[in-house]
């Protein structure tokens, strides 16, 4: 049984609806109904050491989403920063 067969076809997303739609070797996002190219970069801090947020830079460079890794990723300041900046 996979995710979405568990959840529905449909997620709620801060009043957005997200589904995942098509078939083995052929997925698509779609977000209200219309296709979504996932625009991404790899963005492990919410900001640098020198105090620049990489979060805004990388929604500046035209990013629509973000990606962590590891638990020590993705803290409350992260969400609500990459959020802000709709990431």
């Amino acid at each position: 049984m996979n995710l979405l067969s568990q959840i529905g076809d449909y997620l709620s997303v801060n009043g957005d609806d997200v589904r995942v739609a098509g078939s083995r070797g052929s997925w698509s996002l779609e977000v209200n109904g219309e296709s979504f190219a996932v625009k991404g970069v790899g963005c492990g801090r919410a900001r640098g050491h020198d105090g620049a947020t990489y979060l805004k830079m990388a929604r500046e460079l035209g990013a629509n989403a973000v990606r962590t890794w590891g638990e020590d990723q993705g803290n409350r300041e992260y969400l609500d920063l990459a959020n802000f900046y709709g990431l």
